[in-house]
């Protein structure tokens, strides 16, 4: 009876470690993705007067939009852990702006207006990334820190002053966190290779300057934007190796 008992355990012991291999495998390696976010992206712009730098305003410009793209990722569990540590790399592309208009008599005119429109359209994250497998191995979470590059269209306009444009790209950092599902662990058919996550990231750039000129190509205000960016994503990947 005692033998059966040991054999009956030994048995259910080696099925939880192969699942347990088997969920950690598809989290493992490299691996490939696509994903899909809602953005929020807002900016902080500062106005000022260039023959008065003490004569300006500030404003915050918001916009939101979609986002897609694709990640390459890699990692692996730290012996005889649940710890897993890797890389991730991925790109996200979109077109949407925010705008907004602030109106005062520092651009020259009484009742004047300037509008500032604010246009994200990719980026690029290279993130260090570090999660514990959690429950009966079924999911991980995760938290991502690294680098960040995104292009800006940057518009500012007043019918009194003239018109500055800026296309930048910008440096930025990225701060994440996230939680994936091996599916094998909760389908019926054999994902083995597949997971799927849901992630929210912020990411804050580099301050981007121009100036608005005139007809005669005159420099009357100069502007600052620092822009950001906050994504909330879904994303289904698959290993590779």
């Amino acid at each position: 009876m005692n033998l059966r008992k040991l054999l009956l355990t030994s048995l259910l012991s080696l099925l939880a470690i192969h699942g347990s291999v088997k969920a950690h495998k598809a989290l493992e390696e490299m691996r490939i993705g696509v994903q899909a976010s809602f953005a929020l992206t807002g900016s902080k712009v500062s106005i000022a007067a260039l023959n008065c730098p003490t004569c300006g305003d500030r404003s915050d410009v918001f916009g939101r939009g979609a986002v897609g793209g694709f990640t390459i990722d890699g990692g692996q569990f730290l012996d005889g852990t649940h710890t897993l540590v890797g890389v991730e790399l991925s790109a996200n592309f979109g077109r949407f702006s925010g705008r907004k208009s602030v109106q005062g008599t520092i651009f020259g005119a009484p009742n004047g207006n300037l509008t500032t429109k604010i246009g994200f359209q990719q980026a690029y994250d290279l993130c260090a990334r570090v999660g514990q497998m959690m429950g009966d191995n079924d999911f991980l979470p995760y938290a991502k820190l690294g680098s960040s590059w995104a292009r800006w269209k940057i518009r500012s306009e007043s019918d009194q002053l003239g018109v500055g444009t800026s296309s930048t790209g910008k440096l930025g950092v990225v701060l994440g966190i996230g939680v994936e599902f091996p599916l094998e662990e909760h389908v019926t058919f054999d994902a083995s290779n597949l997971t799927v996550g849901i992630e929210y990231a912020y990411r804050q750039y580099a301050q981007s300057n121009h100036n608005i000129r005139n007809q005669a190509g005159e420099n009357l205000r100069s502007i600052k934007v620092v822009p950001s960016m906050s994504t909330f994503m879904i994303r289904i990947s698959y290993k590779v190796s």
